[in-house]
Order: C-alpha cells, then sequence, then structure tokens
C-alpha cells in the first residue's frame, strides 16, 4: 500500500479556508481543534475542494499510477458517493458505498481505474446516516509499486528569520520526520547564512553554516550537499515551510511514479491574506525581439470555486517556471546550477536553463504576501538588474526591448513620486552595463551593491503608523474623458504650478506603483500596507522629477553605448557562471567531500 495524499481537514495549525478542505451542508461540521469532522443525521459533506479532490488528468499524464483505492477512518454510518466533476459537464456519480463503523475503525474501497477517464476531478461525498457519524482522516492509495527510488533532501535557506524557522522545524519533525512512512526517505538540510541556527535548536536537521550569498548561493550549497551525499531529488522549499505538510508528501509520490522525462513539481501560491486567492500557478517568461517581460499564469482564481478548480487543474500554458518557495525535482536533471543573481531571478533561470518539465497540482501549495507588498529600492534594484542580465543571456536581445523596459519601470516609480526606487533603477542599469557580469561574480556577498543602495532604503521604508492622526483624502471616483486628456498634456498633473496641486494626503494600497488617476494633484501619497499597518509617505518634488527625467536621458544613452559589450560579456560568461565548477570554487568544495548522510 502506498499513499498518494491524504484526506486534509481543516485544522488550528494552519489558518485557512474550510472551503478549501470541506464543503458542510445541513448540520456537518469541522472541528479544528480535534481534526474531525461530525455529521448529524442526513447532513452532507462534500470533498471537490482544493485539497482533497483528486486530480485525473497530472496522475494519469505524468505518472503510473492507475488504480486508486481510498481509506476512511471514522465511525457511525456513513454513505459515500464518488464522483467527477469535468469542465462544461454536471457532476457525475460514478459509485456508492454503504460505511458501517460500527465493528471497524477504518474501510477500504475501490476508488477509481483511472484508464476510464480523460480528465477532470474526482472526489467523494458523505451523507449521515445516524448521528454519531464522523470522520477523522484517511487517504488514497495504490497496491502498485512505485518505479522510482526517490531519495529526497528538502533545502530550506535560512537568513536571521528564526521566529519563522524554528516553528517550521518543529511542525517538520512532528509532521513529517517523525513519520515512520518518511523519515528514512526524506532528510532536511537548514543553509545557515546568518550562521546563528544552534544545534539544539535544528529538531534533527543538517545544519550547513555558510557564506551569504543569497538565495541563489544558499541553495545552490544545498544542492551541491545532495549531489555529494547521493539523494536523487532536492526540494527547495522557504524557511517559513507556510504550507500543509502534505504537499511534501504528495509531491514525494509523485516523483515516485513519474514516467515524465524532467518532470519537477511546484507550488501554487496561494495569498496569505486571503489563503483561497492564487497569486500565481508558475510563471512565464516572454522573451521577443523587441520585449522581455515576466507574467504569473492564472493568478486572482478562486481555490474556494470548483469551476476555478478546474481551470487551475488545467495545464494549458506552458511553465517556464516555478517559484523556490516550493520547488521539487530529481537532481539527475540538472547540468546548469543557478546563476549567482543573489535574489530575485535565481528562481528563473534555473529551470528554463535545464529545460525542467514543470507541472502544478491542486493541493501542492504555499503561501506566500502579493509580491507587490515587498516593493522597495532594494527589490526594484535586484529585479531589475535580474531580469535584464536574464534577457542579455537570450541570442535575440535587442538594445530597444531594453530602453523601453528600463523607460517604463523608470517612468512608473518617478510619476508615483516613488525617487528612490527610481534611482536605484539607475544604479542598477548602470551595474549591468558597465560592471557587466562582474557585478554577479565579483559581489557574491552583495556587499558592494548593499552599500549603493542604502542610502535610498529609509526614504520609502514602511514604518508602523496610527492614520487616526492624518488627514487621509479618498479618491477612487471615475474620471472624465476629458480628465483623461488632461491629464496626458500634464504628465499627470506633475507640470502643473504647485499652486494647483492639492496639500492634502491621498491614499493608496501598497503596490508597485500609484493608480495615476487617484492621485492626480495631490502633493502627497501615502502607502499603505494594511495587512502589517505600515507605512510611508511620498511627496511631489518638481526638482526631483526634472532631475530624474535628465537622469532617464542619461540612461537611455548608456544603454545605447554599452548594450553590445554587455549581451556579449553576459552569453560568453553563462555556462560558466551556472557551472558547478563555479558553484565549487566559490564555496571551496570538491566532489569528493565528505559523506555526512
Amino acid at each position: 500500500m502506498n499513499i498518494l495524499q491524504n484526506i486534509l481537514l481543516a485544522n488550528l495549525d494552519i489558518q485557512s479556508n474550510e472551503d478549501l478542505y470541506v464543503r458542510c451542508f445541513d448540520g456537518a461540521f469541522l472541528m479544528r481543534k480535534e481534526k474531525r469532522l461530525v455529521f448529524k443525521k442526513h447532513s452532507i459533506a462534500k470533498f471537490d475542494t482544493f485539497f482533497n479532490s483528486f486530480s485525473i488528468l497530472k496522475w494519469k499524464t505524468y505518472t503510473a499510477v492507475r488504480n486508486i483505492k481510498l481509506r476512511i477512518s471514522g465511525g457511525g454510518g456513513l454513505y459515500l458517493k464518488i464522483n467527477k466533476n469535468q469542465i462544461g459537464v454536471e457532476t457525475q456519480t460514478i459509485n456508492e458505498y454503504h460505511l458501517d463503523f460500527t465493528q471497524t475503525a477504518c474501510i477500504d474501497i475501490e476508488f477509481a481505474n483511472l484508464d476510464e477517464f480523460v480528465d477532470g476531478m474526482l472526489f467523494f461525498e458523505l451523507i449521515a446516516l445516524s448521528d454519531d457519524a464522523y470522520i477523522d482522516g484517511g487517504f488514497f492509495y495504490t497496491e502498485q509499486e512505485p518505479i522510482n527510488q526517490v531519495k529526497l533532501v528538502c533545502v530550506i535557506t535560512h537568513f536571521n528569520r528564526k521566529q519563522y524557522l524554528l516553528p517550521t522545524l518543529a511542525r517538520l519533525k512532528n509532521g513529517l520526520f517523525d513519520d515512520t512512512d518518511y523519515n528514512q526517505k526524506i532528510k532536511l538540510i537548514i543553509v545557515d547564512n546568518s550562521q546563528n541556527i544552534q544545534p539544539d535548536e535544528a529538531q534533527g536537521a543538517i545544519v550547513i553554516p555558510n557564506q551569504n550569498y543569497g538565495g541563489s548561493g544558499g541553495f545552490m550549497r544545498g544542492l551541491l550537499y545532495a549531489k555529494d551525499n547521493n539523494f536523487t531529488h532536492c526540494l527547495f522549499m522557504d524557511d517559513d515551510a507556510s504550507c500543509e505538510l502534505d504537499s511534501i508528501k504528495r509531491a514525494y509520490a509523485l516523483m515516485q511514479y513519474s514516467t515524465s522525462d524532467k518532470l519537477a513539481v511546484g507550488a501554487i501560491l496561494l495569498e496569505e491574506n486571503f489563503p483561497w486567492k492564487t497569486i500565481e500557478a508558475g510563471a512565464k517568461l516572454i522573451e521577443t525581439a523587441m520585449s522581455y517581460q515576466t507574467n504569473s499564469i492564472k493568478g486572482n482564481f478562486d481555490a474556494r470555486l470548483v469551476r476555478d478548480l478546474l481551470c487551475l487543474e488545467q495545464q494549458n500554458t506552458h511553465i517556464d517556471y516555478l517559484g523556490w518557495w516550493f520547488l521539487m525535482f530529481n537532481i539527475a536533471d540538472i547540468r546548469h546550477l543557478s546563476f549567482p543573481f543573489y535574489v530575485r531571478g535565481d528562481d528563473a533561470l534555473f529551470p528554463i536553463t535545464n529545460k525542467l518539465n514543470l507541472i502544478t497540482i491542486n493541493g501542492i501549495h504555499s503561501y506566500g504576501e502579493t509580491f507587490s507588498n515587498k516593493e522597495n529600492p532594494l527589490t526594484r534594484y535586484l529585479g531589475f538588474r535580474a531580469v535584464t542580465a536574464i534577457y542579455l543571456m537570450n541570442k535575440k536581445a535587442n538594445m530597444l526591448a531594453v530602453m523601453k523596459k528600463f523607460s517604463q519601470w523608470y517612468i512608473v516609480n518617478l510619476f508615483s513620486y516613488h525617487y528612490s526606487s527610481a534611482k536605484a533603477l539607475s544604479v542598477s542599469l548602470h551595474d549591468v552595463m558597465l560592471e557587466k557580469t562582474k557585478i554577479f561574480s565579483e559581489d557574491l556577498d552583495g556587499e558592494k551593491f548593499r552599500a549603493k543602495i542604502k542610502p535610498l532604503l529609509n526614504k520609502e521604508k514602511l514604518l508602523p503608523i496610527q492614520t487616526d492622526n492624518i488627514d487621509i483624502q479618498y479618491n477612487f471616483g471615475y474620471k472624465s474623458k476629458l480628465n483623461r486628456i488632461f491629464r496626458f498634456l500634464t504628465l499627470n498633473g506633475l507640470l502643473l504650478p504647485n499652486c494647483f496641486l492639492k496639500n492634502q494626503i491621498v491614499f493608496q494600497h501598497k503596490h508597485y506603483r500609484a493608480t495615476f488617476r487617484e492621485i492626480f494633484r495631490y502633493k502627497k501619497v501615502i502607502y499603505i500596507d494594511e495587512k502589517n499597518q505600515t507605512a510611508f509617505i511620498a511627496e511631489h518634488d518638481k526638482g526631483k522629477l526634472f532631475q530624474g527625467l535628465l537622469e532617464l536621458g542619461k540612461c537611455l544613452c548608456l544603454i545605447y553605448k554599452e548594450f553590445n559589450t554587455a549581451k556579449q560579456d553576459f552569453l560568453a560568461q553563462k555556462d560558466y557562471l551556472t557551472s558547478e565548477e563555479f558553484w565549487r570554487k566559490a564555496y571551496n568544495l570538491n566532489s569528493q567531500s565528505r559523506k555526512d548522510n
């Protein structure tokens, strides 16, 4: 018997929406503390949910699994229906069973043969036949033997986030490494870039004190350890492991039965504040002769809705990369290591250069903050540096595309009164065009770039703030066509004399940029992160505006002058800077490093 995925019930460990686990009707309800679903007679529970549906398409396409069984543990009398959801088709009932738990604690049933279906999702529905009915767990499993040996190492890169890491280690120990089905098959490595994890805090994990070469360096140090100690598969994950631990077990099972070349399994990223809302299910890197950009795939889906779940299951868009908050892959498939980006961009180039076959599946997930909440001058510096470096490693890279991208990023910051962020973008462009690959290979610990950006950080630093004492204006109204024309002619009012501007503070959610029609003619903007109750106030400054426009012109001239030599350097150095040789030299390692597994 080999477990494919556990039945998950909402609990107190992770605060998430109950509709992601089970839909209750007519008196059925979840007891989170006890991790139990209880019923009243005739009440109903449906498991056509993000965590508990079973994907036909993904398991059938990428694995050898065909015959599925279901075990449920519980009590009382229940009636079980096996149903199927499919896009454009009414829910179909496949089979029905009467479950009587009076003589047993668990019941096994034949669930499905995947060869009988093309796509869609299977799920079960329970109807209570008595008032004492309940279930407290179960799992989908197969009696087919695994076709791949999987010896997995989970790699977490840590830097000064003990408040997140230590609870994670406790969760992993209790929920995974104390599980006899997994404790001999999965190991955990903490690559400690801050070198402050004590042995008694590690909960049995292997701790590697490490130079702080950022996320790129941390994960590559863990990958080299995995290669040297004969692990077959690797999982990169965040230090807060903000997911149901069954995500790891499900990805592990997929790898055990994988028939797909270069398969890599990633997480659907759900928004922390609204845990039913998708941020992305992977991302796409679009590169043409005249453009380059990254696009999130299937963002803003509602994981509570069956319709959206079915759409999430359809892999109708090729995934170029998946974030390192959760990515599992076969080590044998890795020919190129990460480019030394420090952070930002590391998880984008890695799957592309290794031509990994990336998939997501409902139920394998991670929670994260909306990306825009993290934006500041440092992330803008790193972000532009990374996407431009990736583009320059493309033979089709075009100078006009870099000019266009830089102008877009720069102007929206300038017009949002983010003068420090605009300056950070200028610094980033100068580093890429003048220092070229040396800014990455000779500044692995980021000391040089942090020194340049540090003076810019305080201007846009989010700080705790009491908004009760601030007179904040809210300007969400509809704007007329005449208003839009006037805004265009005056650069959103920035060219108007100060006497025509409102000396008031207007509200904006913390985001990549301002909504320009909402800040029109306001001198000050308060950018608020509601979750953390932090904010900063940005103020229109005509001197900085015109200075910034002049700087934009100079930056475009720099691109014109240096583009070709920068492109040649990145193309020439790409293979070496993503090689095992480069990273072993950076860490003074050799392939005969001591085995310590």
